[in-house]
C-alpha cells in the first residue's frame, strides 16, 4: 500500500457515532446543512488536499505538544468537555491546547486569513462556551510561522448552534426510526 493511501485511509477512517452526541468540529457543517440526518453516519470522504491539510495540522499539534511538554509549559493537550445542550443532546468540545487563561485551536490552512473564517467560528464558539476562556486560532504556515487570530464570541451564533443542534437531533431521531437503528 502506498503511504499516501494509508494516510488517506487513516484520516477517512470510520468512527462510531452516537445519536445525540455531536462534536464541535462538525458544528459548521451541521448548521450549514452539509451534514444531514441522512448522511450523518456515512463514511467520511475527505479529498487529497483536505487529507494533506488535516495531516499537517495534526503534525503541527504534535510538535507543539512536545515543545510545551519539554519546556514545562502549563497546558493540557486534547482537553475535552461535554456540554448538555438539551435533553438527550450533548456537544463535545475537544481542544488542541488548554492553558489556564486561554484556549488555542491550531489550524494549518491552505492560505492564511486576517480573521477567523466562519467554518472555524462555530467550533471556537463551542470552546468558549465550554470553558469560558478566550479562544485563539493559531494558523500554521510554512516553514513554521504562527499567526494568532482572536475569536470573538457571539450570543447570536451560540443560540443558532443550540437551535440547529436541537432541530438536527429531532430529524436524526426520525431518520433512525425509518431505518430501525
Amino acid at each position: 500500500m502506498k503511504l499516501n493511501d494509508l494516510i488517506s485511509e487513516y484520516v477517512n477512517r470510520s468512527r462510531p457515532r452516537t445519536k445525540g452526541r455531536y462534536y464541535s468540529s462538525e458544528l459548521y457543517n451541521i448548521v450549514k446543512g452539509k451534514v444531514t440526518p441522512k448522511n450523518f453516519n456515512n463514511k467520511r470522504n475527505i479529498d487529497e488536499k483536505g487529507v494533506q491539510l488535516i495531516s499537517r495540522g495534526n503534525a503541527s499539534e504534535d510538535y507543539l505538544t512536545k515543545v510545551f511538554k519539554a519546556m514545562g509549559t502549563d497546558c493540557e493537550s486534547q482537553a475535552k468537555k461535554v456540554m448538555d445542550i438539551a435533553p438527550g443532546i450533548t456537544l463535545v468540545a475537544k481542544l488542541d491546547f488548554l492553558f489556564k487563561d486561554r484556549i488555542i485551536e491550531v489550524k494549518h490552512p491552505s492560505r492564511t486569513f486576517t480573521e477567523i473564517p466562519p467554518w472555524y467560528q462555530y467550533q471556537c464558539e463551542a470552546y468558549y462556551r465550554a470553558y469560558n476562556l478566550p479562544v485563539y486560532v493559531w494558523e500554521i504556515s510554512e516553514p513554521f510561522n504562527i499567526t494568532q487570530l482572536v475569536f470573538t464570541p457571539s450570543e447570536e451564533r451560540w443560540n443558532e448552534i443550540k437551535e440547529k443542534l436541537q432541530v438536527f437531533h429531532q430529524e436524526l431521531i426520525k431518520e433512525y426510526a425509518k431505518r430501525n437503528l
